[in-house]
């Protein structure tokens, strides 16, 4: 049956595909040992990081096949033999299947295919027939399935709805995705930060008595160390287009090619770069852009710089993971932190003795992992009532679903949705959906202390 162990099996494909892929494109372009470390930083921040991003839905894992997708069509594209543009173009076509953030990349794709290859008419057309043939083969799945035309459009009026909602802009101007003023605040810090960190650890490497090269050294890992945060390179990309225009006559075509193709692809992170959230997924490939920028003559001193920049995370990491424990399910094995711990092993304990197999359990504003891990029904069309939804779909609507679906049990946590404007579903919030539970349903049990579980069971069950 289903289990965890598939997730952790798509996370490991995932996470080795890009892992190899950054070390392969780094040891092209630059370095064997530079592509090392950049490896390891690909492993610190994206796996042995405590914050994984969403894990569990398929925006995560759409987001990560993606990326490695591109990466390994940007490899195949670079090798410049007969059959390997066909290869690249099919898993490209692969990549823009598994998220529309990835449908900028298919034009930097063919315009990347014409100047390496220079294809006739024919071989135009085989390339972009492997490049179609995966958002084919999906679908005509799709359409098998009883996908019609008039869903797509439904779908598309549903996106461009919620794209309008205030909740998304708020969202989006906390995560920095929008402009904001501040962002050269940041920008301006952190970039100060780290030439500071690099001076001194240029300086260690130039000075010419040891002791001297010693203490520069000791200085460097300090500093890095109290400056580091998940926005360490959030100037990133503003910078790398900065250069990119001073260095068109000085770079390859491939260099050239693979920093516009990056770029399009993390356009969402291009104002908020950082190694946690949507940045996740970008964060090393950016680095390895910038570094195609920047005079190589000091490569070792890039290279040492990244190399203490991964320890320093890494040890960062492994501290916050002495607050983290373990609650194994017949589902698999997951990991959460001990404050929020009670409330989830409590609720899900609650959940496999009390209810039957045959009831329907939402969990509201988020909870569909507890749905997966005791095997109970939930809603899923309406899987999520944080602010953004409610705003999309209307709260009478939402309101009319539960009417219709009549679940035996409604589960309320006290998950922040600060993020989305408001804090508290019931509380800030969502006041239609808390009138209905208190005239159809009967508060049956509460969990947790951090994270708060309040259980309401429907009358006359």
């Amino acid at each position: 049956g289903t289990n965890l162990n598939t997730l952790y099996l798509a996370g490991l494909f995932g996470g080795y595909a890009i892992i190899m892929c950054v070390y392969i494109l780094t040891r092209n372009f630059l370095y064997e040992n530079t592509g090392f470390i950049l490896g390891l930083l690909t492993i610190f921040t994206g796996i042995f990081s405590p914050n994984l991003f969403n894990f569990i839905f398929p925006y995560s894992y759409g987001m990560l096949y993606g990326t490695a997708f591109c990466l390994i069509s940007l490899i195949f594209l670079f090798e410049k033999t007969k059959s390997s543009s066909y290869i690249a173009a099919f898993f490209a076509g692969i990549a823009i299947s598994n998220k529309y953030e990835f449908l900028l990349f298919a034009p930097v794709f063919f315009i990347a295919l014409y100047v390496l290859y220079k294809p006739n008419l024919k071989q135009f057309l085989l390339n972009t027939a492997a490049f179609l043939l995966c958002p084919a083969v999906c679908f005509g799945i799709l359409f098998l399935n009883g996908l019609t035309f008039e869903d797509i459009g439904r779908s598309i009026k549903i996106i461009k709805y919620l794209s309008q909602t205030t909740t998304l802009h708020y969202f989006y101007m906390n995560q920095g995705i929008i402009y904001r003023n501040e962002h050269f605040i940041v920008w301006g810090k952190q970039l100060l930060n780290c030439c500071i960190a690099f001076f001194l650890l240029i300086s260690g490497f130039n000075a010419k008595r040891k002791v001297i090269q010693f203490i520069l050294f000791v200085m460097a890992v300090i500093y890095l160390k109290l400056i580091m945060n998940c926005f360490i390179f959030s100037f990133l990309p503003l910078l790398i287009v900065v250069f990119f225009l001073f260095s068109l006559k000085k770079l390859s075509v491939e260099a050239k090619i693979f920093i516009i193709g990056i770029l399009s692809i993390s356009v969402k992170t291009f104002l908020c770069l950082s190694y946690l959230g949507y940045g996740v997924f970008y964060f090393v490939p950016v680095i390895l852009c910038f570094l195609l920028l920047l005079p190589q003559k000091n490569i070792k001193e890039y290279s040492v710089f990244l190399l203490i920049m991964s320890l320093i995370i890494l040890y960062l990491n492994c501290s916050q993971n002495k607050n983290i424990c373990k609650i194994d399910t017949p589902k698999g094995t997951i990991y959460t932190q001990k404050a929020t711990e009670p409330g989830f092993k409590q609720t899900i304990n609650y959940i496999n003795t009390k209810t039957k197999n045959t009831d329907r359990v939402v969990v509201y504003p988020e909870g569909q992992l507890i749905n997966f891990l005791t095997d109970r029904k939930g809603d899923n069309l309406i899987y999520s009532l944080i602010p953004l939804y409610i705003e999309t779909f209307g709260e009478k609507n939402l309101v009319h679903r539960l009417s219709v679906t009549k679940p035996e049990y409604i589960i309320i946590n006290n998950y922040d949705t600060g993020d989305y404007k408001y804090k508290n579903l019931c509380v800030d919030y969502g006041f239609k959906i808390a009138d209905y539970i208190k005239k159809n349903y009967k508060k049956d049990a509460v969990f947790g202390q951090k994270l708060i579980f309040t259980v309401y069971k429907r009358k006359g069950l």
